[in-house]
C-alpha cells in the first residue's frame, strides 16, 4: 500500500468518526458570549432568543451545520454548529460532575492569557450567566483559571464569579427585589428582538436575564411569564390606575401589558416601587405607571404576578437536572 493511500484511509477513518460522534452528540454548550437562536436554519431568519456561554442545550436534530435545540427552560430554536461544543451522554455527565462557577458579575468579563487585567491578555468575553469549568481550585488570588466548553483557558477576576451551589442559592425570596436593583446598571442598554443578554434585550429577555443572574431561570416570553407566579392584582374592564392600587405591589413583581380588549400580554417589566416600572421598551429604563411626564402612554397595565418562594424553588436552576447541581 502507497504512502498516499494510507493516509486517505486514516483521513477517511477520521472522518467517518467525527461524523459518527456528531451523530451521537445529545447535547452541546454554547462555546462564545452569546449565541442566537433562529426561527429556521438560517442566518436570515428570525432570531428568537439566545442563550450565554456553557448553557446546557439538548440536542433535537440537525440540518446541515445547524442544530435544532432546546433550552433548558424548554425554548427552541435553530444555532449555528460552529459556535457550540457538542457531547454525547457520557461528555455531558463528565461536565456536570466537573467543577464549575457562573460569572456573577453584573456586566461583561473577559478571560485573560495571564492573571492580570489587561486588553493585550484577552482571550474571550463572558457574560452574566455564563457556566466555566475551574481548571484550579477557588483561592483568595485576585483571578481564578477557568476553562471554556471548546478547551480554552484563560484567568478571570475571582470576584465575577460564583460556584454553581452559590449561584443556585441566590434563588431566594430576596432575589427578585435586588434583581429590580442590580437591573438598573442595564440602564441604556439597546433593546433587541430576541436578545437575552447584558448587550441587549427584548422586555422578556431583561426579566429573564436579571433573574437568570440570581439562578432563576424564567420562562422566555412575556406570555409565558404572565402563568407564574401568584397574582397580586388584576385590572378591571375600565379600572383608573393609582397610588392606591400600585400600595398592593412591592419592587421585583412582575408587571404585564398588553390589549385591554383582548387581555392579550405584549409586554413585561419589574415593579421597581414608588410607582416606577424598570422594563425594556426601546432601551432600558424607568417610567412611572401613573399619569405624569415620565409615563409610558403606550403602555397599558393588564396585571401583575409575585414570584412566591415555592416560584422561585420551582424555577431554581438546582432544581434542573440538566445543570448537574447537587
Amino acid at each position: 500500500m502507497s504512502v498516499a493511500m494510507m493516509f486517505r484511509k486514516v483521513a477517511i477513518s477520521l472522518v467517518l468518526s467525527v461524523a459518527a460522534f456528531t451523530a451521537s452528540a445529545q447535547y452541546a454548550l454554547p462555546t462564545v458570549s452569546v449565541t442566537n437562536l433562529r426561527s429556521r436554519p438560517a442566518h436570515s431568519s428570525e432570531m428568537v432568543s439566545q442563550v450565554v456561554t456553557g448553557t446546557p442545550l439538548k440536542v433535537l436534530s440537525r440540518q446541515g451545520a445547524w442544530l435544532y435545540v432546546e433550552t433548558p427552560e424548554g425554548y427552541k430554536g435553530h444555532v449555528r454548529g460552529n459556535t457550540l461544543c457538542e457531547l454525547d451522554k457520557a461528555g455531558m455527565s463528565a461536565w456536570q460532575s466537573a467543577d464549575r462557577v457562573a460569572v456573577t458579575a453584573r456586566d461583561r468579563q473577559w478571560l485573560h492569557s495571564r492573571p492580570e487585567d489587561s486588553w493585550e491578555s484577552r482571550i474571550a468575553d463572558v457574560l452574566p450567566g455564563a457556566i466555566l469549568e475551574l481548571v484550579e481550585p477557588l483561592g483568595r488570588a485576585d483571578f481564578t483559571k477557568v476553562r471554556l466548553p471548546d478547551g480554552r483557558e484563560g484567568y478571570i477576576p475571582r470576584e465575577a464569579v460564583a460556584t454553581l451551589r452559590q449561584w443556585a442559592a441566590y434563588a431566594s425570596a430576596s432575589a427578585p427585589a435586588a434583581s429590580v436593583a442590580d437591573g438598573h446598571s442595564m440602564m441604556g442598554t439597546p433593546y433587541l428582538w430576541g436578545g437575552t443578554s447584558v448587550l441587549g434585550v427584548d422586555c422578556s429577555g431583561f426579566t429573564q436575564t436579571q433573574l437568570y443572574r440570581y439562578g432563576i431561570l424564567l420562562p422566555r416570553d412575556a406570555s409565558q411569564q404572565a402563568r407564574i407566579g401568584e397574582p397580586v392584582y388584576e385590572r378591571k374592564p375600565g379600572e383608573a390606575l393609582s397610588a392606591v392600587i400600585l400600595d398592593r405591589l412591592e419592587p421585583g413583581d412582575l408587571l404585564f401589558f398588553g390589549n385591554p380588549s383582548t387581555r392579550r400580554v405584549t409586554h413585561v417589566g419589574f415593579y421597581a416601587g414608588d410607582g416606577y416600572i424598570l422594563h425594556c421598551s426601546g432601551r432600558v429604563k424607568r417610567n412611572t405607571l401613573l399619569p405624569g411626564p415620565e409615563v409610558d402612554k403606550e403602555l397599558y397595565l393588564l396585571s401583575a404576578r409575585r414570584l412566591s418562594p415555592e416560584t422561585i424553588s420551582s424555577l431554581s436552576v438546582s432544581s434542573m437536572p440538566v445543570y448537574g447541581i447537587n
